[in-house]
């Protein structure tokens, strides 16, 4: 709700607990398994091999520790993964499916419907759907409340399909001319320039 009216402050505060509840719970679920399952390094056959006298084979060299400094690295490919995975469900026409896929990316990671992918692939799913006007109110949100991202070109394109499908002219062209201004050497601004001028 906050995020849609505009107010980021409030919604990344509640994104952010809901994210840290998730992982808490996570935490406690593993926590709550026995030493066995949790940590899940003595194989079955391990008894066999002591019992007939065979050396256990050699684990070979220990993993390298997890830097915290790298998570970015992970978030990113998590989010290009479910990104990627609902497109080709949407370009199949598996809407259903892709309504899944945004739900368990919503759950997964509450704070990615701020920023990043997330609200891209909502409005996908929503213009996939007929639903240009949460689209286009979905991306507007997304638009105002970021400064300048990777996605923020790909939100503008998308949210100006939204107003051409919604029939809301002037406010597409409008958006067209902030395109033109901000992304001059975007491959799409031709197009933006021809919407600004009144074309579509």
């Amino acid at each position: 709700m906050e995020r849609l009216a505009g107010d980021y402050a409030a919604a990344a505060a509640s994104y952010s607990a809901a994210q840290d509840k998730c992982r808490t719970r996570a935490a406690k679920t593993t926590a709550a398994l026995p030493e066995r399952e949790r940590r899940n390094d003595r194989p079955r056959h391990e008894g066999r091999r002591e019992r007939h006298g065979v050396p256990p084979p050699d684990p070979g060299p220990a993993p390298p520790a997890f830097d915290p400094s790298q998570a970015w690295k992970t978030a990113a490919l998590r989010e290009a993964a479910y990104r990627a995975r609902i497109q080709n469900l949407l370009r199949r026409r598996y809407v259903l499916e892709a309504r899944e896929a945004l739900a368990d990316w919503a759950l997964a990671s509450p704070l990615s419907k701020l920023h990043g992918d997330y609200p891209l692939a909502e409005a996908e799913y929503s213009l996939a759907i007929g639903d240009a006007a949460r689209a286009a109110k979905t991306l507007r949100a997304y638009r105002e409340g970021v400064e300048l991202t990777r996605a923020l070109p790909e939100a503008l394109l998308l949210e100006l399909q939204a107003l051409l499908d919604l029939a809301r002219r002037q406010e597409a062209a409008e958006l067209a001319a902030e395109f033109v201004k901000r992304f001059p050497n975007h491959p799409d601004v031709e197009r933006a320039r021809r919407i600004a001028q009144g074309g579509s």
